[in-house]
């Protein structure tokens, strides 16, 4: 089925949901003389500007397009524009126009007063399309009913609802996409026919009937598509297997389902998508922990973190961070310090593969006895030089905050405490004695944690080649605020370059990328939230006129003192792969992957003599301090191997040998200095009064291994994988460094036995 390809020239964000029932039907001779389109939109996004901004546009100009009217009126109004692709000869029209201070609903209706363009005002978006013409089936007959709305549901062979399957009517090329619980509504008639469509499943059509339109509800359910099962390949560490020949249990994410997560770290785009991978962050704050596990808790003491790799270069997930230093707020309990993959952007990633089981992991050895995430960075394609060049952005908010009580509930509740212990308010009973105002009622959640968090990302690439060369350069920056007070945020730059060659006679081929990034987060050390709902909805404006902060607030203290005390990371990480290829006979090829990472971390808390409480009246209370963590860690990687496969009639035998040789470097110090004279000099650890050493580390690791595997595949229906791996790691003591590891895998695939395919085709 040809789908059509709907868009803006804009940035929005969102999904935006359109009503349904906006095309007409036709008889079919008046199909064959004019093309109408009758199309429903479920697809829009929605504009990141804020509530609040002006709906009166003004523009003057002479010869302008309504695509640089448009995107004026974005400029002013936050409003993006949403639109068919066949209206394009439309849209690029020339006019003029001198409006001055017009509502945005008039300078539309002047815009399209003599163009056969309708719209549609959804939210912040506005909605293109075509006039709708209704025609009589003969001069003075009534014209034809309109469609009537069949509501469905789209799941898959088990009963899961498939969120954002295509739902498209023949020859009216109406097209949507199903909600979250793989609901949908078209307008149809009966006798239409209409399409629904999912990403690795069988398409179906379903023709409409009178019972289902007087039912009003079908159900379909769209099957796994076993033509693309057999063709997709999966990343299995050392080799690829198409996704149906699998023996062990691997779970792969796509480069289209990372894209799609407004997300700063990859694990965050895996949470809730893989069986058996449990991601727990730190807090909702950018550029916090991550705690993974696959397959639940296997260690007690030694930590539960997979084996991370990226592009073949071991990547270890275990902070280099100090969870002193990086507070909770950022480490999280129990979790960790800074996760060192807050350096890798998800846009930067092809896919990520999770090997789960003993069949997917002996091959790794020891380093796999947790699981093993296989991540894979995005290449050049072959074709014209391409550019690209974007920018998207995004907002978020709090979804929900507690409920509390009101001024009113709240002086009740405090006035019949004091009545159920026999007591009156006191002095210090500032909240109810009538020192504050007791009309005042303020929800403090949405003062301390009401802000809208934006996103901004910029990026620009450069990718194409030859089939014999191609290559990839991109670059990309981005930064995000919290939902606090503040000018607190998160930044981000990454560049990826990414170079292969193969040589006329296809023996020869070698592949190029390198990664490198630079992380700054400025963010709070202590979470507002718990304030806000501590806070009498009486308590007075916790700023004063002069920007001050308000220190009389009896009893309680003021939380805006805790945005003075900050978390402040810098990080530094360069990894970069190169794999060799040489194909000695037909069914030999050797292999040479080496790489080499570098991470550094610099991170600091600060604690100045603003945070302490009334540092004017009372100066003795100040004492203002300084931790600071300094660590790097560089890894290099050498793995040699050979690979040989070869088909004996209805046989096929796989065969997998090499070596592979790791050495780590990891220095770093903890450190607290307190007593500064000044907050000026609070950065400056020769100021302080006292400086202490908490750790100074210098971690060697050197590993070394010897692995292989055997697949043998009869006739595509029986397949047995045998793999094997002896480490040796300095971890262990002497008479414990070397160990061995292996698993046995089997399949049957069973549709393609004769008896099975015949029956249950």
């Amino acid at each position: 089925m040809q789908k059509t390809a709907y868009g803006s020239w804009l940035f929005p964000v969102g999904i935006l949901k359109t009503p349904a029932g906006l095309g007409i039907r036709l008889p079919a001779q008046m199909l064959r003389i004019m093309r109408m389109l009758s199309f429903l939109l479920f697809v829009a996004f929605l504009s990141v500007k804020a509530e609040g901004v002006a709906q009166n546009v003004s523009i003057n100009g002479k010869d302008l397009t309504l695509k640089q009217i448009f995107a004026s009126v974005e400029k002013q109004t936050g409003y993006v524009v949403f639109l068919n692709q066949e209206m394009m000869d439309e849209i690029n029209k020339k006019m003029s126009l001198d409006v001055h201070n017009m509502p945005l609903p008039s300078l539309l209706d002047i815009l399209f007063k003599e163009k056969p363009i309708d719209y549609i005002i959804q939210g912040k978006t506005i909605i293109l399309s075509p006039k709708t013409i209704r025609l009589a089936k003969e001069p003075g007959l009534s014209l034809f009913p309109p469609p009537r709305p069949v509501k469905g549901k789209v799941t898959d062979e088990n009963g899961h609802p498939l969120a954002g399957a295509s739902i498209s009517v023949k020859n009216a090329k109406t097209v949507g996409i199903t909600e979250a619980d793989g609901t949908f509504s078209v307008n149809v008639d009966e006798g239409d026919v209409i399409v629904i469509s999912y990403v690795e499943h069988e398409s179906k059509e379903i023709k409409i009937s009178a019972a289902m339109i007087a039912s009003g509800m079908i159900s379909v359910v769209l099957n796994k598509s076993l033509s693309e099962l057999n063709e997709v390949k999966v990343n299995a560490g050392y080799y690829t297997v198409k996704a149906r020949e699998r023996t062990g249990s691997i779970s792969k994410v796509s480069t289209k389902t990372i894209e799609q997560q407004p997300v700063t770290n990859p694990l965050s785009a895996l949470a809730g998508r893989v069986p058996g991978l449990e991601i727990v962050q730190a807090s909702g704050l950018v550029g916090s922990a991550f705690k993974v596990q696959i397959r639940g808790q296997n260690s007690i003491a030694s930590g539960t973190n997979p084996l991370m790799i990226i592009d073949g270069v071991p990547f270890p997930l275990e902070s280099i961070g100090n969870s002193q230093v990086s507070t909770q707020l950022v480490s999280g309990v129990g979790i960790g310090a800074v996760s060192p993959l807050n350096s890798i952007n998800p846009q930067d990633i092809e896919s990520i593969e999770i090997l789960k089981d003993a069949d997917a992991t002996a091959i790794y050895g020891s380093r796999g006895s947790n699981g093993v995430i296989l991540i894979t960075t995005k290449k050049g394609t072959a074709g014209k030089t391409k550019y690209e060049v974007g920018y998207n952005a995004g907002i978020s908010k709090v979804s929900r905050f507690m409920k509390v009580m009101n001024i009113e509930e709240y002086l009740a509740m405090r006035m019949e405490a004091f009545s159920l212990e026999g007591k009156t308010p006191t002095s210090t009973d500032v909240d109810v004695n009538g020192t504050w105002d007791k009309t005042r009622d303020i929800n403090w959640q949405k003062v301390l944690t009401g802000n809208a968090s934006r996103r901004n990302r910029y990026f620009a690439s450069v990718s194409g080649g030859t089939d014999r060369t191609r290559l990839l350069l991109k670059g990309t920056y981005e930064t995000e605020t919290t939902v606090f007070p503040g000018d607190m945020k998160y930044g981000r730059a990454s560049g990826i370059v990414n170079i292969n060659h193969r040589s006329t006679d296809n023996k020869f081929s070698i592949n190029f990328s390198a990664i490198y990034s630079t992380d700054n987060n400025n963010n709070i050390a202590t979470d507002l939230y718990k304030h806000a709902i501590l806070l009498p909805p009486n308590t007075p404006d916790l700023v004063l006129p002069d920007g001050s902060l308000n220190w009389n607030l009896g009893p309680k203290e003021n939380p805006l003192k805790y945005l003075n005390q900050r978390y402040e990371g810098h990080a530094k990480n360069l990894n970069t792969n190169a794999i060799i290829e040489y194909k000695i006979l037909e069914s030999l090829t050797a292999r040479i992957s080496a790489g080499y990472s570098d991470y550094r971390l610099d991170e600091q808390m600060i604690n100045p003599m603003s945070l302490m409480y009334d540092p004017v009246q009372n100066p003795s209370t100040a004492n203002s301090y300084t931790r600071s963590n300094i660590a790097n860690r560089g890894n290099w990687n050498f793995e040699p191997q050979l690979n040989y496969g070869r088909d004996f009639g209805h046989s096929r035998i796989e065969l997998l040998a090499g070596m592979s040789f790791q050495k780590m470097n990891a220095a770093g110090s903890t450190r607290m200095a307190y007593g500064f004279p000044s907050d000026y000099l609070i950065y400056n650890f020769k100021a302080a009064l006292t400086t202490t050493i908490y750790n100074a580390d210098d971690i060697k690791y050197a590993y070394s291994a010897g692995f292989g595997r055997i697949n043998y595949n009869y006739d595509g229906k029986y397949i047995l994988n045998l793999t094997a791996r002896r480490d040796a790691s300095s971890r262990f003591g002497p008479e414990n460094r070397s160990a061995n590891f292996g698993a046995v895998g089997a399949a049957w695939i069973f549709s393609r036995e004769q008896f099975i395919d015949h029956h249950l085709p």
